[in-house]
């Protein structure tokens, strides 16, 4: 059998793990830490897009945005089940952020106060996670690699539909609607530079990091986000309205106004605006549905009796 020093020697020379290869506990702990992550993430950024279903203006709009929540849930389990292949069960995924265990990213931690803000924000958030998962697929585990190929083809659907969404309030919208989108990117913008976490600049290489589960800083991906979201925000009539923001023709380096990180850490502990409403609102969908998985774990043991 592999010993430690050779697997993490495996792994941090460009190697790659299956869920059936023998891998140390410590490897195994913090790849399911960053599935179960964005398992979460992807949990209730559904539920948060769920909620303006009904006030989108038309029933394809409507059809497109359900769609897109079934996506979302469809990628939490797609990522649970690879952190169930490890021993990390849904439940302890589940419960663990109920009981305040587990954690989410800070844009999880709000709530949109309108359809426009709504699709301002996915907008944003839509193309923060391609970039991430872009990054993230090139990483050590491989059914961690699977699962981010299928997930990045739906997420370029769901960048494109706030596109669209995004040109036809522009177009055809009010003068209030596109006062709103243009708040909504001045409110969010902030947020999101913060989704990214703090640069790792002079610090030591997280395990994540160093076992190449993920192998680009929070620096490196922010970098990735901001070519790409500058441009596209400015070709739809908007912008981000920092004084600080630019780029540096030479080096390729963004400046911006750096975020509030003290403010973010108490956003992520559960002092966000929404943080308890979203934790409550898990909490009472996990117990109606108890005794769905109730009937699930029944059915599986008469077929293995």
């Amino acid at each position: 059998m592999m010993t430690a020093q050779a697997f993490f020697q495996h792994v941090e020379g460009g190697g790659k793990v299956d869920s059936t290869d023998w891998m140390p506990e410590e490897y195994k702990k913090e790849v399911t830490r960053v599935m179960g992550f964005q398992a979460l993430a992807e949990i209730v950024g559904a539920m948060m897009l769920s909620q303006w279903i009904p006030y989108t203006p038309s029933i394809v709009r409507k059809m497109m945005y359900a769609a897109k929540s079934q996506d979302e849930m469809g990628h939490a389990h797609i990522l649970i089940r690879a952190c169930e292949d490890l021993g990390y069960s849904r439940e302890e995924i589940i419960e663990g952020y109920i009981e305040r265990k587990n954690k989410l990213l800070n844009i999880f931690h709000y709530s949109f106060g309108s359809y426009e803000e709504m699709v301002a924000a996915m907008l944003l958030q839509n193309t923060g996670a391609i970039v991430q998962f872009q990054s993230l697929v090139q990483g050590s585990y491989l059914p961690y690699q699977r699962a981010l190929r299928k997930i990045m083809k739906e997420e370029s659907f769901h960048y494109n539909l706030a596109v669209n969404m995004i040109q036809q309030l522009t177009t055809h919208g009010t003068d209030r609607q596109r006062e709103t989108v243009q708040y909504a990117f001045d409110l969010w913008y902030p947020r999101m530079l913060a989704y990214f976490g703090p640069s790792e600049k002079g610090k030591t290489p997280s395990n994540a990091l160093k076992w190449r589960i993920k192998v680009d800083t929070n620096d490196t991906i922010r970098t990735r986000w901001l070519d790409k979201i500058v441009p596209l925000v400015e070709s739809l009539g908007y912008k981000f309205q920092d004084p600080q923001l630019a780029k540096d023709a030479k080096t390729g380096t963004w400046s911006y106004t750096e975020p509030d990180w003290e403010e973010v850490k108490a956003v992520i502990n559960g002092g966000g605006p929404s943080s308890e409403y979203w934790r409550e609102s898990v909490s009472k969908s996990y117990e109606n549905y108890q005794w769905i998985r109730d009937l699930m774990n029944k059915g599986s043991k008469i077929q293995t009796a």
